[in-house]
């Protein structure tokens, strides 16, 4: 089972499919090409190390919202079960009422 076995991991496992993201990726990609041809050594290595702590920002922010939308999600289908659970429960209690 993925969930006990460690395998559940949706930053590294969710990439975005739309237009959109494929051509932010192109320009990030041509952006840094032109970067290291511009950049000397040490500044390229300063550019790197800054996209590297941005990378690390957005795992964290992607750690905490996927912890944030399971909560919430777990939180709606244990009302809607409540709910679900109470309504069987009032009619077993009274079943001659339609």
């Amino acid at each position: 089972m993925d969930l006990f076995d460690g395998s559940v991991y949706p930053y590294e496992q969710v990439v975005p499919r739309s237009e959109a993201y494929r051509k932010l990726r192109r320009e990030i990609a041509d952006l840094s090409r032109e970067l290291q041809k511009e950049l000397n050594g040490e500044e390229c290595d300063k550019v790197e190390h800054y996209r590297d702590l941005l990378s690390d920002s957005f795992h964290l922010e992607g750690v905490a919202y996927f912890g944030e939308g399971l909560r919430l999600g777990i939180g709606i289908m244990t009302e809607l079960y409540s709910v679900s659970s109470k309504r069987v429960t009032d009619e077993a209690d009274d079943p001659g009422e339609e």
